[in-house]
């Protein structure tokens, strides 16, 4: 059973390439409504979107329920992640490990 909790894009690292490098210089860090749920679907497993944050326990309940792999998403808007800061000052390398 996975639960994704989709903000539609990698905030925590946009974040932290805000605080590295300034704002509004993110890179490879949005991303346009991936149907996680429905690819679990396609893949064979039981898939379902939930928008009401109050329905994610019943979801993986029935998740639970289908005894196949199973995948709950929820979709919220971008929404900034709790702070998270670099064990590191600005470096060389182009990646945030």
């Amino acid at each position: 059973m996975v639960v994704i909790d989709n903000n539609g894009g990698l905030t925590t690292i946009s974040q932290q390439q805000e605080r590295l490098f300034g704002p509004d210089r993110h890179v490879a860090t949005d991303f346009r409504d991936i149907p996680f749920h429905t690819m679990c679907e396609g893949l064979g497993g039981y898939g379902e979107l939930v928008e009401d944050p109050d329905e994610i326990v019943p979801a993986v309940r029935r998740a639970f329920k289908q005894r196949a792999d199973g995948l709950c998403e929820r979709a919220h808007p971008r929404r900034k992640q709790p702070d998270c800061r670099c064990s590191d000052h600005r470096r060389d390398k182009a990646s945030i490990e």
